[in-house]
């Protein structure tokens, strides 16, 4: 039931997160960026969405079935074990909805760090300590 419910989820956010790059494209490319946003903004913007849209889906999916675990366990009358099999099943769901998401901001966290390493040391940009000389003019 859990897998079901996770796959839901995903699918539903990569179909949010496909149409949200769509309509963010396609704004972009027609001029419908804002003032101070150049292709990377764009870019920032749309990684910002889909984030956005697994997190929100995801726990959306965990919260249907944590809630259809009530009724798998009300229909089996389990009484205290059922109470406690549905206490783990929902920890376990929610500590899986949280792995997820720390992997997912730790993905794009190392991710970024990289780029912006990569991206000042391409534009020398990261030697900005280093002493400038200037040549001596002899007339």
């Amino acid at each position: 039931m859990f897998w079901d419910a996770w796959e839901r989820g995903k699918r539903s956010a990569k179909n949010m997160s496909w149409w949200d790059t769509v309509f963010i494209g396609t704004g972009a490319m027609l001029g419908g960026r804002r003032r101070d946003e150049d292709n990377v903004g764009v870019i920032l913007r749309i990684i910002g969405r889909v984030i956005m849209n697994f997190v929100i889906m995801l726990f959306m999916s965990t919260v249907g079935f944590v809630w259809s675990l009530i009724w798998f366990v009300r229909n089996y009358e389990a009484g205290f074990v059922g109470a406690l099999f549905w206490l783990l099943g929902s920890c376990a769901a929610f500590s899986m909805l949280a792995s997820f998401i720390l992997g997912i901001f730790a993905v794009v966290g190392a991710g970024s760090v990289a780029l912006i390493k990569f991206g000042n040391g391409r534009r020398g940009l990261g030697n900005r300590n280093r002493p400038q000389y200037q040549r001596v003019h002899y007339d």
